[in-house]
């Protein structure tokens, strides 16, 4: 797929800057957008104007709802980092981590450095997805809401979402924020985008591990997920 050019770039920035801005719920807490990584660090958010110039390439998220800190300790809140600085963007995957001291317990977040795995879900979507989506889908993978499969990051969320959660998610009744379709659905190509598809994108493997298994049998090699 050809890169966007520039002004399609910004234009396709300048919808998820907006789309951002209107996600609401009591789940969602601060949305902080930047021009760079650095201005993360430096806390300098942009301003409205140049969010809306499509300057805004990583934001920061609160996430306010129970999450896990380990298989014995709870997480209140945590802080995502949503980086699309990519010049392949939106047909590159953003990179998505989590603060160091915020970092959910769960198969597809690399304990230690807060690493994402997004799994199938941005290159499925082939551009179709805004920030705001994936903002969804992350929210997801700290709630347990997607399979833990065998190349998960660690074996103890492996067992913990097989085991003792039993293939269900950590908050059944969880509310996800709503997205405002009127921002989503307003523009046109490059970036018209598709509703958030709320099914797995997480493909079980072949060997995906049983919920609970008599002792007799064993369940399959648990392969750690290389970073």
């Amino acid at each position: 797929m050809s890169p966007l050019t520039i002004q399609d770039l910004r234009s396709r920035l300048a919808l998820d800057y907006r789309a951002m801005r209107s996600l609401r719920g009591h789940t969602i807490g601060r949305i902080e957008a930047f021009a760079s990584p650095l201005d993360v660090a430096a806390r300098r958010e942009v301003t409205e104007a140049q969010g809306l110039a499509g300057l805004a390439t990583v934001y920061r998220v609160e996430f306010r709802f129970p999450m896990l800190r380990s298989a014995r300790e709870g997480l209140p809140r945590a802080f995502a980092i949503f980086q699309a600085t990519s010049r392949d963007y939106p047909y590159a995957e953003p990179s998505v981590g989590f603060e160091r001291g915020s970092i959910p317990f769960a198969p597809h977040i690399a304990p230690g450095s807060g690493h994402v795995c997004l799994g199938e879900a941005w290159r499925v979507a082939n551009g179709q997805w805004l920030l705001v989506n994936l903002v969804l889908h992350v929210m997801r993978l700290a709630n347990f809401h997607e399979p833990a499969t065998l190349d998960s990051f660690s074996q103890e969320a492996f067992d913990y979402a097989n085991h003792v959660l039993q293939g269900t998610p950590l908050n059944p009744d969880l509310d996800y924020p709503v997205i405002d379709e009127e921002v989503t659905h307003a523009s046109e190509e490059p970036t018209r985008i598709s509703p958030v598809n709320a099914g797995s994108l997480f493909r079980r493997s072949s060997g995906f591990a049983p919920r609970m298994q008599p002792a007799a049998s064993a369940p399959p090699a648990f392969r750690r997920r290389a970073l």
